[in-house]
């Protein structure tokens, strides 16, 4: 949010008729991931967690990138971590 202000105040700052409107701060809620595949989201509607708000939360991720390969690596590390786990070591 604070980055598209900056970047409409700096692609405006020739223009002396561009009225600039005072930034405000929208809260859309916050993910944390826990462990164990389980997560938690907060906002002021909704709130989730465990398996659901993991969901949520990669859902969330994907619709942020840019190609479909990215996307397919992303699925494709969620299955291998969930198939065959992330420690590297056993102790």
């Amino acid at each position: 949010q604070q980055g598209s202000y900056v970047a409409e105040r700096l692609n405006h700052r020739n223009d002396p008729s561009y009225k600039l409107r005072p930034f405000t701060y929208n809260h859309r809620g916050s993910f944390a991931y826990v462990g164990d595949n389980e997560s938690v989201y907060d906002s002021d509607l909704i709130k989730l967690k465990g398996g659901a708000a993991f969901w949520g939360r990669n859902t969330a991720y994907m619709s942020k990138l840019f190609s479909w390969e990215s996307k397919k690596d992303i699925v494709w590390d969620l299955f291998w971590s969930k198939w065959f786990g992330r420690d590297i070591a056993q102790v």
